[in-house]
């Protein structure tokens, strides 16, 4: 038996392949709209998306949030640091015509 046999019999024992996966990755709505105070309520809802960076401000990225955890923000995120960033460089335009 391969190792995609025994994960789909797995996932069939469990029920998952029935249930909405999404959901139990999901984290609560204060999580979710912890920054998005500047954003309307029809778009509080998070979204994945792939971004190409540099190496280097990805690596700045990564400092920043360390440096924050280690002054005692330790449940800051990369996420959050993203968000505080994009709602900054938003400011910059605010009157910012919808495409």
């Amino acid at each position: 038996m391969t190792m995609s046999k025994e994960f789909k019999s797995a996932v069939q024992k469990t029920n998952l392949a029935e249930k909405q996966l999404d959901r139990l990755f999901q984290k609560s709505n204060t999580d979710n709209n912890r920054n998005t105070s500047n954003t309307s309520n029809t778009e509080q809802k998070d979204i994945r998306q792939t971004f190409v960076i540099s190496a280097q401000a990805l690596s700045k990225l990564k400092d920043y949030v360390h440096y924050r955890r280690l002054q005692g923000d330790t449940n800051y995120t990369q996420k959050q640091a993203l968000q505080e960033a994009l709602n900054q460089l938003f400011q910059t335009v605010p009157d910012l015509p919808q495409r």
